[in-house]
C-alpha cells in the first residue's frame, strides 16, 4: 500500500495509469492519495503537484488501443425528442430503453455490472479523495474509473476502458475507440466527442451548450 498521502492542490488530473481509480469526495481541503496493489507496479506511479494540481501519472507507457471507426454515438437525456449528427452520433432527449442503457448499467445481455477489468490481487486501485468543485481531469487509464458527485468540471477520455461520474459541473467527454462514458448529472456546458464504438451517457441536467 501506498498512503495514504495528502496533496495541497486544488485540481486533480489522472494519465496513463494502468488501474482501478475511485475518485472520491470528502470535507477536507487538501487532496488524499491512497494505491494498492503490486509494489512494482505502485513504483510506476507518480504524484507530484505543479500550479496547484496534483498530477497523477504513469511511467509514459501507452495504453489502450487505436481508434475504430464508425459505430458510436452520445446520448443526451435532456427531454423529449431527438437531434442524430453523423456517425458516432449524439442523441439529444429521446428513449433510451435497449441494448445502449442495458450494456452500460449491466441490466441484460449476460453483464451484471458496471465496472470493468478483471479485478484480483495483482489489479492496482487508486483511491483518491478531493474537496467538492474540485476539477478532475483523466484521460488514458488502463481501468475502470469512478468519479463521485464532486460538481467541479470534469475533463475525461476513455480508450478501452468504461468511466462512471455522478453530478459534475461543465464537461469535456470523449470516447477513443472502445469504451463508455456515464454521467449521471452535469450542471454546465457539455462537449462531447465519439470517434469509434463507445458510448456517452449523459443522465440528465441543465446544460446551457452543447458542442458534440
Amino acid at each position: 500500500t501506498d498512503g495514504p498521502r495528502r496533496y495541497a492542490a486544488g485540481a486533480l488530473r489522472v494519465h496513463g495509469i494502468t488501474a482501478e481509480v475511485a475518485v472520491g469526495v470528502h470535507g477536507a481541503d487538501d487532496i488524499e492519495y491512497t494505491a494498492t496493489g503490486p509494489a512494482d507496479q505502485l513504483a510506476a506511479i507518480r504524484c507530484s503537484v505543479t500550479g496547484g494540481v496534483l498530477t497523477i501519472e504513469g511511467d509514459g507507457t501507452a495504453v489502450g488501443g487505436g481508434v475504430v471507426t464508425g459505430g458510436g454515438h452520445t446520448v443526451i437525456r435532456t427531454g423529449r425528442g431527438h437531434t442524430v449528427i453523423g456517425q458516432g452520433a449524439v442523441v439529444v432527449g429521446g428513449s433510451t430503453r435497449g441494448s445502449v442503457m442495458t450494456n452500460a448499467f449491466g441490466r441484460g445481455g449476460g453483464v451484471t455490472t458496471i465496472i470493468g477489468g478483471a479485478g484480483g490481487q495483482d489489479t492496482v486501485k487508486v483511491t483518491v479523495k478531493v474537496p467538492k468543485q474540485t476539477p478532475v481531469d483523466v484521460r488514458d487509464v488502463a481501468g475502470y474509473v469512478g468519479i463521485g458527485p464532486t460538481g467541479g468540471p470534469l475533463s475525461a477520455t476513455v480508450q478501452g476502458n468504461d468511466l462512471h461520474a455522478g453530478r459534475v459541473g461543465a464537461a469535456q467527454l470523449a470516447v477513443h475507440g472502445s469504451g463508455d462514458i456515464t454521467v449521471d448529472e452535469v450542471g454546465g456546458a457539455v462537449a462531447a466527442q465519439v470517434q469509434g464504438s463507445g458510448d456517452i451517457h449523459v443522465e440528465r441536467g441543465s446544460m446551457p451548450s452543447l458542442t458534440a
